[in-house]
């Protein structure tokens, strides 16, 4: 499994370019049957629904029920717009853990999926609890850098010891994920699949890496 973060780079932001990323994990998809998850801005989500048959997250909701709320994200607001998912607590947005809780609740009582991002094994085996779709792995430090958590030493020790909690979750791995050796080495070790953001938005030919990496499946 891939799951692509599109957050909000202007490479994504810009013109209709989210939608022609989508397309494009859409056809990758379709050749190598490696199941792909997108995450988009709330503000995208309903027209990539209009050219892509991908499942689609929300980067993030609120956990609010709808109501008087101005300037929150709800989960009915992104279900109806076509997310079948939300990811939750990105290193880049952490929510705490009560706001972690509240909104799996929501997201569960809107049937949407859950994809909830973790700092080390310790917090991933607490949130397992919580049952959540998917946990994910990511070295805060990696994020966005040269280096896949793989294959820098700390950061595959801590792959390691998550995959080894044998959690009821999917277990992904991100950070630094930027090739079809990174996948081979995520999927070894035990993952289920693997985040990843920049390596794809703002790849100089994105078909080609995605392509890749699916590759890395085989």
């Amino acid at each position: 499994m891939i799951v692509l973060n599109f957050k909000t780079y202007p490479e994504v932001t810009l013109g209709n370019n989210a939608v022609k990323l989508a397309q494009i994990a859409q056809e990758v998809f379709e050749q190598y049957q490696v199941p792909i998850i997108l995450c988009l801005q709330a503000t995208d989500i309903y027209k990539v629904k209009q050219h892509c048959h991908l499942p689609l997250f929300a980067q993030h909701i609120d956990p609010i029920n709808p109501g008087q709320n101005t300037g929150f994200i709800s989960a009915l607001s992104v279900k109806e717009n076509g997310a079948s998912g939300v990811m939750i607590n990105h290193s880049e947005h952490r929510i705490g853990d009560e706001n972690i809780q509240k909104t799996l609740a929501i997201c569960k009582q809107n049937q949407l999926q859950t994809l909830v991002c973790v700092e080390n094994a310790e917090e991933a085996v607490k949130i397992n609890e919580w049952q959540p779709d998917m946990i994910a792995l990511e070295d805060p430090v990696l994020i966005g850098g040269e280096v896949s958590i793989v294959k820098n030493e700390a950061g595959k020790q801590k792959v390691e010891e998550f995959v080894a909690k044998n959690l009821s979750a999917k277990t992904l791995v991100g950070a630094g994920v930027k090739s079809k050796d990174d996948i081979i080495v995520s999927l070894k070790i035990g993952a289920a699949g693997v985040l990843l953001a920049s390596g794809f938005t703002k790849a100089a030919d994105p078909k080609a890496f995605l392509e890749d990496l699916s590759q890395g499946f085989k």
